[in-house]
């Protein structure tokens, strides 16, 4: 956590500074399902006639970095909610910090930040296949830890030989997109 100063430099007590009581962010599911994040605070941090209305990028009481659009909404006067518009890419760290300016509706600031990260794509199994003779071949089957284009995974997947380390080329297909082409 980040040391609260008040005026001329002494540190604020417990009773002056507005705190975090949750974030809901620890949920794997918030992230990777694109639910909202939501933020608890201990007191008040809007008036009543600010609850359930939408909050403007520039208005929201925090920054991510990096960068995420999205909406956000005062669910109660102690709560905040933020979703993002096209999720979050997968593989990144993010850095949430709250807003220097920000203060309760009773003037106490808010020194508080987080960070989360997403869940990058993994490989859980390798299973070869009978070698292919005519095509001097082996297939590969490869399971992920979650779905993904055989083009996206072209970007970021390097096959090489274990006895040399020379990269090998190779060439992918989507199964479960061709098995639904073939029903």
């Amino acid at each position: 956590a980040l040391l609260s100063m008040g005026m001329g430099g002494k540190p604020l007590g417990p009773d002056e500074v507005a705190t975090i009581t949750k974030v809901s962010i620890t949920d794997k599911e918030v992230v990777n399902k694109n639910r909202p994040i939501i933020v608890s605070f201990s007191d008040a941090m809007v008036r009543d006639d600010a609850v359930d209305k939408p909050v403007v990028q520039d208005a929201m009481p925090f920054v991510i970095s990096p960068a995420v659009k999205g909406e956000g909404r005062w669910l109660t006067t102690q709560s905040f909610a933020f979703t993002a518009t096209d999720g979050y890419p997968r593989g990144k760290q993010y850095f949430v910090l709250f807003k220097e300016d920000l203060r309760s509706v009773e003037g106490k600031p808010v020194r508080y930040y987080f960070s989360f990260s997403t869940e990058g794509v993994n490989i859980r199994a390798v299973w070869p296949r009978v070698y292919d003779e005519a095509k001097q071949e082996i297939p590969l089957i490869i399971s992920l830890n979650m779905p993904v284009t055989a083009e996206a995974l072209k970007e970021h997947l390097t096959i090489k030989d274990a006895s040399g380390g020379e990269k090998l080329e190779y060439a992918l297909t989507d199964m479960a997109r061709d098995a639904s082409e073939h029903e």
